[in-house]
């Protein structure tokens, strides 16, 4: 899987949005109530004996205002939620339940059947419609009333486990797992790999292209950086992947060979920056937040070293599927879409850095938390090709070091540097 095109990725990226949300359920009850006087001729006669005006208006007096109070009540445990996660996770968590497609489509439906509630009842106090146009708004409240019964159950199971621990370290897993998949399933996106350690492997001819604006890398549109590559002489070299952090002095790309006039700006919009990282393309984002759910697991405050062991499990699973889909892709000749566009790979040291070395260190003194941590780099060790095992000797010798420096009786410390890769 390619990154997606920048306009889809921004459509996506709304669509999380829960005002969207709320939007089309409104602007399903308006359409609603105002097709009600349309559809009133394929009314039956006798049906307006059986349902008289008032009772219909009755039901919206009760739909609005219960629906009132069940979005206060929806919206102030979502808040109690977000503060609870904040607290005892990680405040990058929190956005997982905002985003959350139960919470949405929940408080989409209570709000569009308040408004579709309201509407109705200014229609009917208004005389819109005719003789029969309430039995239209009535057979349509039924339905208003039957998906937000199917919707309030879906969010009371859901309520049951919102904020919990276990819940979000579950959604921050696959967040990183997903974003993982992806990288694993078309290396470098079809790109070619570049090193870029001191700038050793990039021609001292090329010419650097910053982006005006300082933040995280959310997305780059690979598609446009493909089309202005064609039109360049030389090579395009991706320096700044989903995840890094720009500034005037961190470079997007470099280019050799002559660029059309506008040819920079149109590289520069290719790549989405912001004040805060997503999960979406950058899976170090994943990894770290699961990192920082340990490490608050094991601060002196709250001292969970099973919730740190916890963490280290889903660390594993994930790390270990994706080194598992790299090590297939290794043996197949790799698709290199494009010659003269080259970008930076995702870097083992890195995710391994940001999964285990914030463990490692504030769980110095807790046998329990580096027995779990060098039983994982062993699990990653024989899953890993020969360049990634030399970098586990070396995260296993950094947890070794700061085991050292703790306080663990040296029974403890020996039988740690036995199980050490």
């Amino acid at each position: 899987m390619v990154l997606q095109s920048r306009w889809r990725w921004l459509a996506r990226k709304i669509s999380r949005e829960l005002w969207l949300t709320t939007v089309i359920y409104s602007l399903g009850a308006i359409a609603a109530v105002l097709l009600a006087p349309r559809l009133q001729n394929y009314v039956p006669d006798g049906m307006s004996e059986i349902v008289s005006i008032d009772a219909v208006k009755q039901l919206l007096n009760i739909l609005a205002s219960s629906m009132l109070a069940v979005t206060t009540f929806s919206l102030t445990t979502m808040v109690s939620a977000n503060n609870s996660v904040r607290s005892s996770t990680s405040p990058r968590a929190s956005i997982l339940i905002l985003n959350d497609g139960v919470t949405r489509n929940a408080l989409g439906a209570f709000i569009g059947g308040f408004i579709f509630s309201l509407i109705g009842i200014i229609s009917i106090n208004a005389n819109l419609f005719g003789e029969k146009g309430h039995i239209i708004l009535f057979f349509g409240t039924v339905i208003v009333v039957a998906v937000i019964v199917i919707m309030l159950l879906r969010w009371i199971e859901y309520l049951m486990c919102l904020g919990k621990l276990s819940d979000i370290a579950e959604k921050v897993e696959y967040q990183a797992a997903k974003a993982l998949a992806r990288i694993a399933e078309t290396p470098n996106f079809g790109c070619r790999p570049i090193s870029v350690d001191a700038g050793l492997d990039l021609p001292k001819e090329a010419k650097a292209i910053h982006s005006e604006r300082m933040g995280y890398v959310q997305h780059i549109d690979l598609q446009v950086l493909k089309d202005d590559a064609k039109k360049l002489d030389g090579n395009l070299y991706v320096l700044a992947i989903p995840g890094d952090f720009v500034d005037a002095e961190q470079p997007l790309a470099k280019y050799t060979g002559n660029a059309q006039e506008g040819w920079v700006a149109d590289i520069v919009k290719a790549f989405s920056i912001d004040a805060q990282r997503t999960y979406d393309y950058d899976p170090r984002f994943g990894l770290t937040v699961l990192s920082e759910i340990a490490q608050r697991a094991l601060s002196a405050g709250i001292n969970d070293s099973g919730t740190a062991i916890d963490i280290i499990s889903r660390l594993n699973r994930v790390l270990h599927d994706y080194i598992t889909q790299v090590n297939q892709q290794a043996q197949e000749e790799a698709k290199v879409e494009q010659h003269n566009l080259w970008m930076r790979p995702l870097e083992a040291e890195q995710l391994l850095e940001n999964s285990f070395a914030p463990i490692a260190r504030d769980g110095c003194s807790r046998l329990e938390v580096h027995s779990k941590l060098q039983q994982c780099y062993h699990s990653l060790y024989k899953a890993a090709p020969e360049a990634m095992q030399s970098i586990l000797q070396h995260i296993s010798q950094q947890s070794m070091a700061y085991v050292e420096q703790g306080d663990m009786i040296e029974l403890e410390k020996n039988q740690l540097r036995k199980n050490a890769l």
